[in-house]
């Protein structure tokens, strides 16, 4: 199956937009979207509580309606909206976007946003999730801003060895099934747009961007 990826479009309708009509230009079987799709307004030292969802973020809805036919994971802005808002007047496209599931396995892939890991700096400037990943398996993840493909080889001592396999824009690498494999799709947001094909029986990904950036 060719699994359409994006990430990190932080109310960005426009990204959005786009993303997903290049995954369905591209022949997407299903597209999962790994979080960070809104982005929160409130302070993250805390700020009121009950405040209206205009008010903790914006274009909701129109992001919402534009991933009905997604899978949706929510990352760290949304669990912050959701903590923020008056939950009573939501509709069922926003609710659906904001109480989401924060993982999907699917086999020995696993997907999610990327907050809840741990990272630790593997080359000046470059950002990993700290996470062991056996053979065979890889992690899809967001929330890092800088697109990757790393593979992952478990040494006899615990540590891990890892290489950068990162491409071109448009150019397919090989999930090689004797090693782990973490992927970072990179964000959605229209000034350096990022999302990526995953084709689960050939074990391939393909990342699409523009330019390289990185936030955190």
């Amino acid at each position: 199956m060719l699994i359409g990826l994006l990430s990190d479009a932080h109310s960005d309708v426009l990204a959005v937009h786009r993303a997903l009509e290049e995954l369905d230009r591209h022949g997407a079987d299903m597209v999962i979207a790994l979080g960070d799709m809104l982005e929160c307004h409130v302070p993250r030292d805390g700020g009121d509580w009950g405040i209206p969802l205009t008010v903790a973020t914006s274009w909701a809805q129109q992001v919402a309606d534009l991933l009905t036919e997604t899978h949706v994971l929510r990352g760290n802005q949304e669990e912050r909206i959701i903590q923020a808002i008056d939950r009573a007047s939501l509709s069922v496209e926003v609710n659906r976007l904001l109480r989401a599931e924060s993982g999907l396995d699917r086999g020995d892939i696993r997907y999610q946003h990327g907050h809840r890991f741990e990272w630790v700096e593997w080359m000046p400037d470059r950002w990993i999730p700290d996470i062991a990943v056996a053979p065979e398996h890889i992690v899809v993840h967001g929330h890092h801003h800088r697109n990757s493909v790393i593979a992952v080889d478990q040494t006899a001592t615990g540590d891990r060895d890892l290489e950068d396999l990162t491409a071109a824009s448009g150019c397919p690498v090989i999930l090689d099934r004797s090693r782990g494999h973490i992927i970072n799709v990179g964000p959605a947001q229209t000034d350096h747009p990022s999302w990526a094909l995953l084709d689960d029986e050939k074990r391939s990904v393909t990342l699409h961007y523009r330019q390289r950036r990185f936030r955190r």
